[in-house]
């Protein structure tokens, strides 16, 4: 069959014909009683008018893609009057035909009380679509009780007798696992199977210990930044789920979530737009507090082609026109500005490159990474540093940048947003705390932990297990100045031994010092995701204070690179440093031991993204300055110092020394050392008369 994409008919209208509708394309709405029928020509769904559950979805002609145990449906997890939470499904109390048009239908169904909340679930069809968007609509307001909201999604279980490949994003795709392995072997862990040594399922695996496979849900996570479609194949057609958006979800950009997995009854697809899992946080609200968020559309797309790798790619091209139409000028929620806005600007870091910074547009209030009740927006900055926020609902909002390889958060608050305008902020000028000498820094501060060892693996259960395969018991050591960030592990983990106790290695960093440097002594840790327990660290025996370390749950559950970022800085005096080697500690504290059956995720846990040691005061401005020259019959050497430390330079000259800046020729690029020192070498001597400058750009 071939399916007919409203993409074709845009490319006719931009040639100057406007397409043609049939008849037969039109939205049909037909009450069943107790069901619903929304079909256009291309697709048919039938959707329950109380629970809201929709138990068949097929193409025009063809079979139920959701038969044999499939649905799509609604749920969350939250309490009222500060009760337990619980989990409770969908069920509709108020049944509304929004719109009914040939164009364009929009069925509503409304729980006036889940978990203390109103939420109106819509369905949308509009003719020749091939597929049908969904959207929830959460309010809260005069009336309803003190209220929390844990987590809330929508699941589309899918016929396993049609589905057996799987994409989570371009990072991911695969065999999805057939359900009676799932069925058949035992659980280890939450939703992870351990399998055998050999099965069906081909797919790379993590490994436990002993080296068994190991299918988990939470290897086909992956991050919101770039997400925009998941979905399931058979041979000849394709079940997706498309994102126009994903401002809706929570915990912004860097947000981890579950897409889609295998069960022991049906594959299924996720839409799990207000997620615990990786650090979510839960909304509160107290009785009669107005709140509302609305959340999609999404648009659940079928297509059909040839093979799986067809579908995949019309499937990305379909994701990628439904983000160019976002927001979708056909919604009429009063709550779904279509009319946005926009910020740009240009981010600058003297001495650092600002390419590739993320640049977060958020609510004021709580860190972005802990955000559930509104909506986020995003981009990357260009090699210059510039940027371009688009699509932004009107408000006001705070804005936040995370620059690669520079410690510290960039934020300016009170950014207003307007629809049909650029707010262009200009040139947004950023000094982050750097202090007189970086004595050594482990890592890339990136909010990720991909450089480490292990860390630019796919996701994967058991990785923690990795260190004891390589170091055994031993302690790491980490030499500054040989070695490299390979040496050090994507995540120092707590894990379980034979004998009831639980394991918790030393990792040291052993470093040189010639000379004892300016107070105070900070030692910065960047946490890219933790489990719980308490961080250690000394320097040279002595204890320095106690890190308590949340539970993100990352590392247990599949992560490589990062959960919630946590920064951390530990002031000491440099008394505690001594000429010659020195070690700085850190360990995890173990929890009590172990009984009954021996645990196979890690007790506790750090992801890095980078430690380092600065001394010294913190550093307002830089004023590099020659302190000494030599020339020879072909160079010019000079020294100098006041740089900020490991930042770039610029080697500048003139012939005429009152020439503007923008006028000089650059000659050289160079980095300070760890104190802002510079030495530089150059064969441009070219004049008599010649002038030379240090910029930092």
């Amino acid at each position: 069959m071939k399916i007919i994409r409203p993409w074709a008919g845009l490319a006719l209208l931009l040639s100057g014909i406007l397409p043609v509708i049939s008849d037969a394309q039109n939205v049909v709405l037909t009450d069943n009683g107790s069901t619903v029928t929304l079909s256009n020509g291309v697709v048919s769904a039938i959707i329950n008018k109380n629970s809201g559950k929709c138990s068949d979805m097929r193409l025009a002609g063809g079979n139920n893609l959701l038969a044999n145990g499939g649905q799509f449906y609604f749920d969350a997890n939250g309490s009222v009057n500060n009760g337990s939470s619980v989990y409770v499904n969908f069920t509709g109390n108020l049944y509304q035909v929004a719109t009914n048009t040939p164009s364009l239908v929009d069925v509503a169904i409304t729980d006036t009380n889940l978990t203390g909340f109103r939420a109106e679930l819509h369905y949308i069809m509009r003719a020749g679509d091939s597929g049908i968007y969904v959207y929830i609509n959460w309010h809260h307001g005069i009336g309803d009780p003190q209220a929390m909201l844990e987590q809330s999604r929508t699941v589309l279980r899918c016929d396993p007798n049609i589905f057996v490949r799987a994409y989570s994003s371009a990072n991911k795709i695969g065999q999805m696992i057939p359900p009676i392995l799932l069925k058949t072997n035992p659980a280890i862990m939450d939703a992870t199977i351990q399998l055998p040594a050999a099965s069906s399922y081909t797919n790379a695996t993590g490994l436990t210990q002993d080296g068994y496979p190991v299918y988990t849900k939470y290897d086909w996570c992956d991050y919101m930044e770039k997400h925009s479609v998941e979905g399931l194949t058979g041979d000849t057609v394709g079940l997706w789920m498309l994102f126009g958006s994903v401002e809706y979800f929570n915990g912004g950009p860097t947000k981890a979530n579950l897409l889609l997995h295998g069960t022991d009854t049906t594959p299924l697809l996720l839409w799990d737009f207000h997620a615990q899992h990786f650090g979510g946080s839960k909304i509160y609200k107290a009785a009669d507090e107005s709140w509302d968020k609305i959340v999609g559309p999404c648009f659940i797309y079928i297509n059909t082609g040839a093979n799986a790798d067809e579908l995949w790619q019309d499937a990305q091209a379909k994701a990628a026109s439904e983000q160019a139409a976002w927001p979708y000028d056909w919604m009429t929620a009063t709550n779904y500005p279509v009319a946005r806005g926009a910020v740009a600007g240009q981010l600058h870091v003297p001495g650092e490159s600002c390419s590739n910074a993320l640049l977060v547009l958020a609510p004021a209030g709580d860190y972005w990474q802990w955000q559930s009740e509104g909506y986020q927006f995003w981009t990357r900055a260009a090699a210059d540093g510039t940027f371009q926020i688009s699509k932004i609902r009107p408000g006001i909002y705070s804005l936040l940048a995370h620059v690669p390889g520079i410690v510290g958060e960039f934020s300016i608050s009170n950014v207003v947003v307007t629809a049909d305008s650029t707010n262009n902020l200009g040139f947004l000028d950023w000094n982050p705390p750097r202090r007189e000498q970086r004595l050594w820094r482990i890592g890339t501060p990136d909010l990720s932990a991909h450089e480490f060892r292990w860390g630019d693996q796919m996701r994967q259960f058991g990785l923690w297990w990795r260190y004891l395969a390589e170091q055994g018991t031993n302690d790491l050591v980490y030499h500054v100045g040989t070695s490299a960030a390979t040496n050090w592990y994507y995540a120092q983990s707590v894990v379980a031994m034979d004998d009831g106790s639980y394991f918790s290695p030393n990792w040291m960093v052993e470093f040189v010092v010639t000379n004892l440097p300016p107070s105070p002594a900070v030692l910065t840790i960047d946490m890219a995701g933790s489990i719980g327990g308490t961080l250690l660290t000394s320097v040279n025996g002595s204890s320095l204070s106690n890190i308590t370390l949340t539970n993100d749950a990352s590392i247990y559950r599949s992560a490589t690179q990062s959960g919630i970022f946590r920064h951390a800085e530990l002031n000491f005096d440099p008394a505690l440093l001594r000429l010659g080697t020195n070690v700085i500690s850190f360990t995890i504290s173990k929890p009590s031991p172990w009984t009954g059956t021996k645990p196979v995720s890690p007790g506790r846990g750090v992801m890095y993204d980078c430690v380092q040691l600065e001394c010294g005061s913190v550093l307002t401005s830089a004023v590099p300055q020659f302190e000494e020259t030599h020339v020879t019959a072909k160079n010019l050497s000079f020294a100098g110092s006041g740089g900020f430390p490991d930042a770039t330079y610029l080697v500048i000259t003139a012939t005429n020394l009152n020439l503007p800046f923008e006028n000089w020729t650059a000659i050289a690029t160079n980095h300070f050392d760890g104190s802002g020192n510079f030495v530089s070498t150059t064969s441009a001597v070219t004049s008599a008369q010649q002038f030379f400058r240090i910029l930092i750009p």
